[in-house]
């Protein structure tokens, strides 16, 4: 968030000294002055740091108060109760959920003492990055649930090993919250549907009555059709709060008396999308319900964030990737430019580094050093093809899961489910 500016004001002295009276009275003070600073060195070397600090910070308070909201303003977009900016870099490998059959369906959780459970360290991981993986040193109490619904084409597996959503469940146990990533029963088109309105209920009841987690406040999370889901079934989860990526839908109309604090998020390159986003915000508002718009603007696709997105892979692997791309992906400034899922260039650039990772960066005696292998993700391509074309997507801004906001996000999510001891 933008930091509140502050001013200078000037203390308040005693009147002018004008009349020729007391010209004589001002000019005794002066030398009197003028010879105590002479005759004392460390208080003339302590004015000097004094007066070189006051100045240093009136000029601070120049440029936070006059040009820093301008520039960002300007890099975010940022307005009114939109909120709009960029996070830092941040480093964190793909996760190991546990599973749970439940209902006749493999779903995946972790629990909060997982982030004291790791001790390898990232390999390709960029030195100014933020790690957030692997830091925790005490166990870290339950304080919630969140459940989080996965976009079309991917299953709660996805969630805990795509780049983006990757960061955001981390940050959620490092809060001290029981992430459950159910799968949608629909297995061919791998959206939630209304195959999904009467069990996930059910498993969720089920997995929070088995560890013990049934009192504890729910928040929900969702991408694309998962946040779409959210809205038809918030009051079966008993969500508190909850945070929508990229999704169309709102509250029906006779459940506004329902309605809970809702985050969104949307890209505004993602039309319609994007533009129903910001109606349904205003809506929201409408109705007195609490919330917050989240805007996410484009951003270059760059061998750093590549290296600290993806640190689990080998060090020269972003090097490749970047040498082996044509100029035509991408402007002058780097931005990602054409259709990323299905533009015939994109194509040919997701399989050649699918090629080339099969056959350079797998070793020959059979075991996966990576979370990624040759086999098929949610989106029926290989893992390899999945993370990068996901990354660049969020790169382009457009309808991808991002990390941007997620303090913010769960800042929200907490505070209207009264979670307060974090």
């Amino acid at each position: 968030m933008m930091a509140s500016s502050s001013s200078l004001g000037s203390g308040g002295g005693g009147g002018v000294l004008s009349t020729n009276s007391n010209r004589s009275l001002r000019i005794s003070k002066f030398s009197r002055r003028r010879s105590s600073i002479s005759s004392d060195s460390v208080t003339s070397s302590q004015t000097r740091r004094i007066l070189c600090f006051v100045l240093l910070f009136a000029l601070a308070v120049t440029v936070i108060t006059n040009v820093y909201p301008q520039f960002i303003a300007y890099y975010t977009r940022s307005g009114g109760d939109v909120v709009a900016k960029r996070d830092e870099k941040i480093v964190t490998l793909p996760l190991h959920p546990q599973m749970e059959k439940i209902q006749g369906q493999e779903h995946y959780f972790l629990l909060p003492s997982y982030v004291t459970s790791q001790t390898q360290q990232p390999s390709n991981a960029d030195q100014n990055a933020t790690t957030t993986a692997f830091t925790s040193k005490t166990p870290t109490p339950i304080y919630g649930v969140l459940i989080y619904l996965h976009a079309c084409h991917q299953s709660g597996l996805d969630v805990f090993h795509l780049p983006e959503s990757r960061i955001v469940i981390y940050d959620a146990l490092q809060k001290g919250l029981a992430v459950l990533a159910p799968t949608s029963a629909d297995r061919e088109s791998k959206c939630f549907s209304y195959r999904d309105l009467d069990i996930l209920p059910q498993i969720v009841e089920e997995w929070t009555n088995h560890h013990k987690l049934q009192n504890f406040p729910r928040m929900g999370m969702g991408e694309s059709s998962g946040g779409s889901f959210l809205f038809f079934v918030f009051k079966e989860l008993r969500l508190r709060s909850m945070a929508v990526y990229n999704t169309p839908q709102m509250f029906l109309e006779d459940e506004w008396k329902f309605a809970i604090p809702t985050a969104l998020l949307t890209m505004p390159l993602d039309d319609p999308v994007a533009s129903r986003m910001t109606r349904h915000f205003q809506k929201l508002q409408q109705h007195n319900v609490s919330t917050k718009l989240y805007k996410v603007a484009p951003r270059p696709f760059t061998e750093s964030l590549c290296a600290s997105r993806f640190p689990e892979w080998p060090q020269d692997f972003c090097q490749q990737l970047f040498s082996s791309m044509d100029s035509t992906l991408f402007n002058s400034d780097g931005f990602v430019q054409g259709n990323v899922q299905q533009s015939p260039s994109w194509t040919k650039f997701f399989k050649g580094i699918e090629t080339k990772y099969n056959a350079e960066y797998l070793p020959q005696n059979g075991k996966q050093p990576l979370v990624y292998d040759t086999s098929k993700a949610g989106n029926d391509h290989s893992w390899v093809w999945a993370v990068v074309a996901q990354e660049v997507q969020t790169c382009q801004g457009h309808h991808a899961m991002t990390a941007d906001f997620h303090e913010e996000i769960f800042q929200f999510l907490l505070n209207h489910a009264n979670i307060s001891a974090i």
